[in-house]
């Protein structure tokens, strides 16, 4: 990523489609954050909005693509949301509270959702039936014909660019965790990549 020698970045968020970060700044002397939008296509880094209250620190994007975000060191816990196509605050709420410098805002991600049912819908389609188990502890079991292959998916997600086609797509990749066994790589539609450690076959 490019970007001008005076811009401190702060808070980071991608979009829910993985195909644009946003960014809080600070250019001095301006004490008001702006926020900034990186294309990892094209490579550009631009200013996008200039209108966000006071130094922003923690960056979320929220189910429907709003922004969440709270305020450095505003003498109570402040937590607003932001439209980034309006450029506009749209809500927001304070706590009274000596707890009340925010550092960072996580939300539970509508991705998350999407990319299990992303992953669900490529082995349905690939076994032709729903014998698929897949559990919060990232196991993940597929039953094609009449054999029961077990995997766990890694915990860490990078982001890379979405498929043109806009499906999920699997690939073999040498042993990720030296286990003895060659792992899989996914890339969801969204872009963003997740290693499946193949465990093998298992008989329940």
């Amino acid at each position: 990523m490019k970007k001008p020698h005076n811009l401190k970045i702060e808070g980071l968020s991608w979009n829910n489609a993985g195909t644009l970060l946003y960014a809080t700044a600070v250019t001095e002397p301006n004490p008001h954050s702006s926020l900034w939008v990186y294309d990892p296509q094209t490579t550009e880094l631009r200013k996008h909005c200039d209108n966000l209250e006071g130094e922003i620190e923690s960056l979320e994007t929220l189910p429907d693509d709003r922004l969440a975000f709270g305020i450095h060191d505003d003498q109570a816990l402040s937590f607003h949301v932001y439209d980034p196509e309006q450029c506009q605050t749209v809500d927001g709420s304070r706590i009274q509270t000596p707890y009340n410098d925010i550092e960072a805002i996580a939300w539970p991600s509508a991705n998350c959702t999407t990319m299990q049912k992303a992953l669900q819908a490529f082995f349905i389609a690939l076994s032709e039936n729903e014998d698929i188990y897949l559990g919060e502890d990232r196991n993940l079991r597929v039953s094609i014909d009449g054999q029961i292959y077990q995997g766990q998916l890694a915990l860490e997600k990078t982001q890379g660019l979405p498929p043109s086609d806009g499906q999920l797509h699997l690939i073999g990749i040498p042993d990720a965790n030296q286990d003895g066994i060659n792992d899989f790589l996914i890339t969801y539609p969204s872009g963003q990549q997740q290693i499946l450690y193949y465990q093998g076959l298992t008989s329940s």
